[in-house]
């Protein structure tokens, strides 16, 4: 698994259009783990991951279908199917194609496998960004080199998230989560007493490409629950947020690219 860092541009605002397009080209890929795959209490069927070597956002196993696993690559923006091997099964290129035709992508896909695809839709938040994709408008290649700058950030976040994994038995998996399309781990300092729960005590840690809170990708660490929010230490790299969630962020600006 290659680990070097990659060189990040010193213009990350501008990659806030790109940004959103490959939010949105990742939710039909999304669906599959998340209406197709096993519930589980904490939700990580929805999530993804970053293969490194092939540039691309990788779902779970569905076990309904011979553990296929839901992904797309980056490079021509190409949404596939990976048999239980991750060899390719299938790919279409989402470029001059809309998120409905990936949806339907994936369910011909995966009912040629056995599997019911009854239940694939595209997934539904509440917060998701604007953009004409939303109404039926197809991706373009415009922004293809901007598409591969975010991928740089998974590239470059993950290794130091599976550090510390490895440093900290209370740390999740490293995931990617298709709502805020961030990549972090969870320190589990104190179970909460159901599943989801708020009393719980934890730190999360991770990486947001861009979102409301910047139009830039950033690295953030958030303690649960929030800290005082006139008590907050200084920090030595970064700021504090304090609008919608607390906690340290790093801008992609501050760090030496």
């Amino acid at each position: 698994m290659s680990s070097s860092w990659k060189t990040l541009s010193s213009n990350p605002e501008s990659l806030a259009a790109a940004r959103i397009e490959l939010h949105y080209a990742l939710q039909p890929a999304a669906s599959v783990g998340t209406f197709l795959g096993e519930a589980v209490p904490d939700y990580s069927h929805t999530s993804m991951d970053y293969d490194p070597d092939r540039n691309a956002f990788v779902g779970q196993p569905v076990a309904s279908a011979a553990n296929a696993e839901a992904a797309l690559f980056l490079e021509n923006l190409e949404t596939a199917l990976l048999d239980q091997n991750g060899e390719v099964l299938a790919k279409l290129s989402l470029f001059d194609k809309t998120t409905a035709e990936g949806l339907e992508f994936y369910a011909e896909q995966i009912k040629s496998l056995g599997a019911d695809t009854s239940r694939l839709e595209m997934p539904t938040y509440g917060d998701f960004p604007d953009s004409p994709l939303s109404g039926g408008a197809k991706f373009h290649s415009g922004h293809a080199a901007q598409i591969l700058e975010v991928g740089r950030y998974y590239h470059n976040t993950g290794p130091v998230l599976s550090e510390i994994v490895q440093r900290n038995r209370a740390a999740s998996p490293v995931r990617i989560w298709p709502h805020h399309f961030d990549v972090a781990t969870l320190l589990t300092l104190k179970e909460p007493s159901t599943p989801g729960g708020e009393d719980g005590v934890s730190v999360g840690v991770g990486m947001s490409p861009g979102d409301g809170t910047s139009p830039a990708p950033y690295w953030y660490v958030t303690p649960w629950p929030y800290p005082d929010k006139n008590k907050l230490p200084r920090l030595e790299a970064g700021h504090w947020n304090t609008e919608g969630w607390v906690g340290a962020l790093l801008a992609a600006g501050e760090v030496s690219q």
